[in-house]
């Protein structure tokens, strides 16, 4: 028993450190996001993309940006403006970047080919590059010998390119053909000469000529396509007669080649 007025034993908990002990926290500091993510607000929505269909273009005239209006269209209903307002005939092929339909739009009744992207933005540097492809398709006059652009949008992220449809590819007409005359081949080589030499007026460089990207209209005409890999040749370091000179004989040169396969039959073994 204690005697009154004295004071009383503390018992402290034997420890090696002499670092001041802090309470335990239940809660966690949040792991900062990456730098490739687009930065996510809990407070407002963000409005650069939206979930509404919102209208892509470059030129003065028709630069809106804004959402896009249909009577085939509610925001409410279950499916994207595409498939709202299109109806998918076939799906003409796939690529690295996307993929391709042939759909027939509700509001015109007329066949165009619909271009969407894989994958969604994965920021505003991203969406920029993107849409780059846009502003070369849409600011470029039209030309016979280049496939005509007619609309794009952005929706949930996905980027949409329509243009106007060809009857088929230059590798699916050479699958189809097999054996081509040699005056085909030369006019193929002619409207392809033709189309680039439009891009190169025009200050632009294709960098993915192949038979998939070349198209045939209903007149027979070739027109190129795909100009997710152009590029403005004020970026090259080379004059820009000397680039595209060079850039010309590539073409001529790989699709010359390729052409020219279709016409090539094995020459007879000789005998003995």
């Amino acid at each position: 028993m204690c005697t009154p007025g004295r004071p009383l034993p503390v018992f402290v908990e034997e420890t090696f450190s002499a670092r001041k002990r802090t309470p335990f926290r239940a809660q966690y500091t949040p792991r900062s996001p990456a730098k490739s993510c687009p930065p996510v607000s809990r407070i407002t929505r963000s409005t650069e993309t939206g979930h509404l269909p919102r209208g892509v273009s470059f030129k003065s005239e028709r630069k809106t940006n804004g959402v896009l209006a249909s009577p085939h269209y509610r925001p409410t209903a279950h499916g994207s403006y595409f498939d709202q307002c299109f109806e998918v005939i076939e799906k003409l092929g796939e690529g690295s970047f996307g993929e391709v339909f042939k759909a027939r739009s509700r509001d015109d009744g007329r066949l165009y080919a619909v271009k969407r992207c894989w994958e969604r933005f994965r920021g505003t540097s991203d969406r920029r590059n993107r849409l780059a492809e846009v502003e070369r398709h849409e600011t470029l006059p039209r030309h016979p010998n280049c496939l005509g652009f007619v609309n794009a949008w952005e929706e949930r992220g996905l980027l949409y390119i329509q243009t106007e449809l060809c009857q088929m590819s230059l590798a699916q007409y050479a699958d189809l053909h097999g054996l081509v005359p040699e005056h085909r081949v030369w006019e193929i080589l002619a409207d392809l000469l033709q189309g680039l030499d439009h891009l190169h007026s025009h200050q632009l460089g294709h960098f993915d000529i192949k038979p998939s990207n070349v198209f045939l209209a209903s007149d027979g005409s070739c027109k190129l396509g795909d100009f997710g890999l152009c590029v403005s040749l004020d970026q090259v370091l080379l004059p820009i007669y000397i680039y595209s000179s060079i850039l010309a004989q590539l073409a001529f040169r790989n699709t010359f080649k390729c052409v020219c396969t279709w016409n090539t039959e094995p020459a007879p073994e000789e005998p003995p």
